[in-house]
């Protein structure tokens, strides 16, 4: 029986609907980030692990590619796709809190974090100005997308006639409380917030336009804020797309199965990760070395031989037979059944030979002189 609760140090009051497994969730957390230390850039996500089960915590995300699941509240490495903590979302809390959901699932997670200059990525559904000013404080750059019809976003930038006249590249800014609220004209006006860049900072990028009937690429100005928002927020799909490639999930009829499950596939991909730079890091070590396309698969399947006492050679060869093989062969002569004769002084014509006796016999509905010559002469 699978059982994955410590009941000493699980407390039903406190964990709620997820004291079964609350236990694993905390030690997966710990683990990661005792085993881990986080690049400069992070980000906070949400991820979806699917589930068909009626269970209350069960959540739909309609942008999702899995819409229905269990949601985790996740902290990635931006760099290589670690997950540093995640927590699962269980629905409205009783009293709602004082700053909002988003603020405190962004400083539950990084709670451990704060105080370093991070740098931390985020969408729309996290971002505040309340936020950015708690991050600030606690000596943590932030950086994200936002709406403009958010209440603390600058009224001066609220208009929309700048969007219809804007061309593809201009860009227009405001910074506040040391809190950078930035916009930016690409196919549609994009409007950032930010306390890590600067608003004159570019780069180069490429678009398609129409010049003289046909397509071409041309160059236009791209803030550094973008691109290095773009790549802050790769984190958590880098976590699920190898989380994805090779999980152990499977239906369960209880749903804390689930979430076990789901554990183990965040504790592999860790471990593969943390194996990969070790790696890197030391390639002096010859234990380190694998072949030159070495992947998450062929890691785990080293982790399971590990697991199972088995040596990384192999499962080695299959024990000899115990009895020969004998197979039998068709020929185009006919000869007299070897054991018709011995037994009954019969002559029977048959085609049916055995290449490894190097004898002819029956081998017929009404005649099985094959099978019984093997089981009782040649045993």
């Amino acid at each position: 029986m699978l059982s994955v609760t410590d009941h000493e140090a699980t407390n039903p009051a406190t964990d709620g609907k997820l004291h079964r497994i609350a236990f694993l969730l905390r030690h997966i957390n710990d683990a990661s980030a005792f085993h881990f230390q986080p690049d400069r850039n992070i980000s906070v996500d949400e991820r979806m692990v699917k589930s068909k089960g009626r269970l209350g915590i069960r959540q739909y995300l309609r942008d999702k590619v899995v819409k229905w699941g269990y949601k985790l509240w996740v902290l990635a490495d931006s760099n290589s796709g670690y997950t540093v903590q995640f927590s699962v979302y269980t629905g409205k809390r009783e009293t709602p809190s004082v700053n909002g959901l988003a603020f405190d699932v962004v400083t539950s997670l990084c709670e451990m974090y704060f105080d370093q200059r991070y740098t931390l990525f985020m969408d729309n559904f996290y971002t505040s100005t309340s936020l950015f000013l708690h991050l600030l404080e606690r000596k943590t750059l932030a950086c994200g997308t936002t709406r403009k019809d958010r209440r603390t976003f600058p009224a001066e930038l609220k208009d929309s006639t700048w969007e219809k006249k804007a061309k593809r590249g201009d860009v227009r800014w405001l910074r506040h409380q040391g809190v950078l609220y930035f916009q930016w004209k690409d196919r549609r006006a994009v409007h950032m917030m930010s306390t890590a860049h600067t608003a004159n900072s570019h780069v180069t990028a490429t678009r398609k336009r129409k010049v003289a009937g046909q397509w071409k690429k041309v160059p236009i100005r791209k803030p550094r804020l973008i691109e290095e928002y773009n790549a802050g927020m790769l984190g958590v799909d880098r976590s699920d797309q190898l989380i994805a490639s090779y999980n152990v999930l499977m239906k369960c009829v209880r749903w804390w199965k689930t979430l076990f499950f789901y554990c183990i596939d965040i504790a592999v991909v860790n471990s593969f990760i943390i194996f990969e730079a070790h790696r890197r890091e030391h390639p002096e070590i010859p234990e380190l070395h694998r072949a030159p396309r070495y992947d998450q698969l062929a890691f785990r399947m080293e982790l399971v031989k590990q697991l199972l006492g088995i040596e990384a050679t192999g499962f080695g060869s299959a024990p000899p037979p115990r009895e020969s093989v004998h197979k039998s062969k068709v020929m185009e002569t006919r000869r007299n059944c070897k054991l018709c004769y011995a037994s009954r002084k019969v002559e029977h014509k048959t085609s049916v030979f055995c290449e490894t006796c190097g004898v002819y016999m029956c081998f017929i509905a009404t005649r099985d002189c094959f099978g019984e010559w093997h089981r009782h002469h040649k045993g």
